[in-house]
């Protein structure tokens, strides 16, 4: 009897037990399994890629440095001060040239005198603005008079002076294109014999503008002289490392008038 009571007893406290147990388990459910992400084989980065200058940047000059400027403004200066000297030097050939038919001193200009401005562009070069006297009109027309009656040398002779006098063809001096072709000449020595100082790069320019100074007078008219001469650094360079003859350096120098 005192068995079947334990028993009982023990079947009782077994199911309450059990009671509690499954009463938890349904206020606290059991936690989800974890989810497991997909792996996936690690991706190759790309390759870095190495930057390189553009076109645009590479055409890009680099500036000169300070004592590279202080040079070149010296070297300016020192052409300012010739490049006048080179002016007077073609009006003197211009006016030999004149007195040597007319066997007479000529004044061949105004009272103007020439002068030079020089200027460093960066990315460009030098450019030198020339202001030079102007012929005289009144000089340039009575010379052209003189030279109407001139004749050609192997054409007079004492029995013919005469008759050759009246069939002789006028020779005309163009003072003004003569004095403008003696100009280019002195500016373009100038130019290849004074500008290594300025040191010029081999993609600078070295240009020589140059026009007549006077101010127009009135009621006169007379032909005014405007070109510009220039060259580029590297065949200057060439011409003073005897790579280039002077007379293919001529060819070289650009010249344009006006």
């Amino acid at each position: 009897m005192n068995v079947s009571r334990k028993a009982g007893i023990f079947l009782v406290l077994v199911l309450g037990v059990a009671n509690v147990a499954s009463a938890q388990e349904a206020q606290n459910p059991p936690p989800p399994p974890p989810v497991q992400t997909p792996v996936t084989a690690p991706t190759t980065p790309p390759p870095a890629t190495t930057s390189t200058p553009s076109a645009d940047a590479a055409l890009i000059p680099i500036p000169l440095s300070i004592s590279e400027l202080r040079r070149r403004r010296e070297a300016i200066d020192a052409m300012e001060g010739m490049l006048p000297t080179k002016v007077k030097a073609a009006a003197k050939d211009t006016m030999r040239e004149m007195e040597a038919v007319q066997q007479a001193a000529v004044n061949l200009f105004t009272n103007s005198s020439p002068r030079a401005r020089g200027f460093h562009l960066e990315g460009y070069g030098v450019f030198f603005y020339v202001e030079i006297p102007g012929v005289r009109a009144s000089v340039a027309s009575a010379f052209e008079q003189l030279q109407k009656s001139r004749l050609p040398l192997d054409r007079v002779d004492r029995g013919t002076a005469s008759r050759a006098a009246e069939n002789a063809t006028p020779l005309a001096f163009d003072a003004n294109a003569s004095y403008t072709d003696a100009v280019k000449r002195q500016l373009v020595d100038a130019m290849l014999d004074y500008s290594q100082p300025l040191d010029l790069r081999p993609d600078e320019w070295l240009t020589i503008a140059a026009r007549d100074g006077d101010e127009p007078i009135p009621n006169v008219i007379y032909e005014s002289i405007t070109m510009v001469v220039r060259a580029r650094g590297s065949d200057l360079a060439d011409f003073r490392a005897g790579r280039l003859t002077r007379e293919q350096m001529l060819k070289r120098v650009e010249l344009r008038g006006f």
